[in-house]
């Protein structure tokens, strides 16, 4: 199934809606203002939260924790060390690797070297979009949250980056 992703831009807090092709909103994501731990939640169009990350502290390579509404651990979500950007997911006893080319555009996510997921991020957009093709329907609310991690991943080295020049 194709989802699409897409930030909205004039809020003070990370905000993202992920919609289908009919462009029915499915899926809303809000992150905590002013949290040090950049707090996210994906709810359901009703407002009813379904997942929960938190990014890990005082890490070399960010790292989030992804929990249920009821704060059970069900994956982890960490970058990796690379010139490109690289993810490992890690849910329950599976291992899915992320793999992004090198302007961070174009992301696969594999498990056991099958493709569960393809992200496309929109070049010319207004706000962070992105085109996900989900071919693994067992985890899909999760994989989209994860899209939504990693954005927030790179946007943080990003700025990062920023800050030093």
């Amino acid at each position: 199934m194709r989802y699409f992703i897409k930030q909205k831009v004039f809020t003070l807090k990370d905000k993202f809606n992920i919609t289908d092709e009919q462009q029915n909103t499915l899926y809303m994501v809000e992150g905590k203002l002013f949290s040090i731990t950049n707090k996210l939640s994906l709810t359901n169009p009703a407002g009813d939260i379904i997942l929960k990350a938190k990014k890990k502290l005082f890490k070399i390579f960010a790292e989030y924790n992804i929990e249920s509404p009821e704060g059970e651990h069900l994956a982890k979500v960490k970058r990796r060390f690379s010139f490109r950007p690289n993810f490992t997911v890690t849910i329950s006893d599976r291992t899915l690797d992320v793999f992004g080319n090198f302007l961070a555009h174009k992301f696969n996510v594999s498990e056991g070297g099958q493709e569960v997921v393809s992200i496309q991020k929109k070049l010319f957009s207004f706000g962070d979009s992105y085109v996900i093709d989900v071919t693994d329907h067992t985890n899909e609310e999760l994989y989209l949250f994860i899209v939504i991690i990693i954005d927030q991943i790179l946007e943080s080295a990003e700025a990062k980056r920023n800050a030093r020049n």
